[in-house]
């Protein structure tokens, strides 16, 4: 084994070396046996895993390290057998401690306790063999034990699994006190860019780096931990949540999110982290209130700075919602004409109409609303007029 993974200084890690005081039934002497022969058994139990658990293979978890865990743990099993007894405290604690360490190494639980399945069946299958090759009074025997072998199996599992889950809840405590801080931080930049870098770096997030940000409703399931094992720094705010990553390929960072959610502008540095949380948020209130599934500042910048003084704007183009409302068609062909930055045979392929009859539409609509598409001064108020109607229909 590698001498880069130190067992003595893991209490889960740690063989016993004391006797073993075999009890007088056939069963405990078969495991004193295999006491003796757990190197192999936990060779093979350690390619069982990393075979069929991705985990153990992608994650902090090296093999030397899964193997003396392994090891230690199979050791007092048949420890426990051998002597026929339950499980000391010392025992039972030292099982938690490698839940603590998983959890910390950010292992998922479910392949840690699939690791200790494969190990306890990996065990039992060994004691089955060996007690058919002692006799059928060692085999009978080995019924009579089966139940309190599967009962010790499952009271460690079920330590280590909450004391994994109890780590894993603080972790998740100090990352969202972490996120929390730093967005506090980059709000009173440049007086907290120091300490600001440094929270950027423990929570994953290059502080030189491009980032980009987005915004959505909380959801249940919102988890720090697995957030930040993709890349992505999860802030928790009263009525949204904030993700920001250094990964400004948004399809790939925010893939899977439901809307209504907003994406920001990638913007470089911790002055651009700020900046691009502004983008997603502003983004973010544009997608409710104009009922859009995603917006993204990049393409729908005007909405998303306007979207939230609808109200108060709309005096200024009153004529012009009213007649859009009132008019599909016209509606239809001003969306067009926006779309495809005023040019007529666009427009009108795009409604299905000859250019002529684009131009009828945009002659009436100017007509009744003083608001002339083909006039570059005019195309913010026409903007605007689309705005509002979307956001009443």
């Amino acid at each position: 084994m590698s001498t880069l993974f130190e067992p003595r200084r893991h209490p889960d890690t740690v063989v016993p070396t004391g006797s073993v005081r075999v009890a007088d039934r056939p069963t405990a002497r078969v495991a004193a046996k295999l006491l003796t022969q757990l190197d192999p058994i936990t060779d093979e139990v350690v390619t069982t895993i990393r075979r069929q658990l991705p985990g153990y293979t992608g994650s902090e978890v090296t093999r030397d390290d899964l193997w003396w865990s392994v090891r230690a743990n199979l050791d007092i099993l048949m420890r426990i057998i051998a002597e026929d007894r339950s499980l000391r405290p010392d025992e039972v604690s030292s099982r938690a401690t490698l839940g603590v360490r998983r959890a910390r190494q950010q292992l998922a639980v479910t392949q840690l306790i699939q690791a200790f399945q494969i190990g306890y069946i990996e065990m039992w299958r060994m004691l089955t063999e060996a007690a058919k090759a002692e006799g059928q009074a060692a085999v009978d025997d080995l019924v009579d034990v089966a139940g309190h072998f599967w009962a010790m199996m499952h009271l460690v599992s079920a330590k280590v699994a909450e004391a994994y889950h109890e780590t894993s809840r603080e972790q998740g405590s100090e990352v969202r006190r972490r996120a929390q801080l730093f967005l506090d931080m980059i709000h009173g930049l440049p007086a907290s860019t120091a300490a600001a870098r440094d929270e950027a770096h423990a929570l994953g997030l290059d502080p030189d780096g491009v980032m980009i940000a987005a915004v959505r409703r909380p959801a249940p399931e919102d988890d720090p931990l697995r957030a930040r094992d993709a890349g992505i720094v999860l802030i928790e705010r009263t009525d949204a949540v904030v993700m920001l990553t250094n990964c400004v390929d948004e399809a790939a960072a925010f893939a899977g999110e439901r809307g209504p959610i907003g994406i920001g502008l990638p913007r470089e540095g911790l002055e651009g982290a700020l900046g691009t949380i502004r983008d997603a948020r502003q983004a973010y209130d544009a997608a409710r209130t104009l009922g859009r599934r995603v917006m993204r500042f990049r393409d729908d910048w005007f909405a998303c700075v306007v979207s939230s003084q609808l109200d108060r704007l709309r005096p200024l183009v009153g004529d012009a919602v009213d007649v859009l409302q009132a008019d599909d068609f016209t509606a239809e062909t001003i969306q067009a004409y926006l779309d495809h930055r005023g040019h007529m045979a666009q427009t009108g392929e795009a409604v299905h109409v000859h250019a002529n009859t684009v131009k009828y539409r945009l002659d009436r609509f100017a007509e009744k609303t003083g608001i002339d598409p083909r006039a570059g001064s005019d195309m913010v108020q026409l903007a605007l007029a689309m705005l509002l109607t979307d956001s009443r229909g």
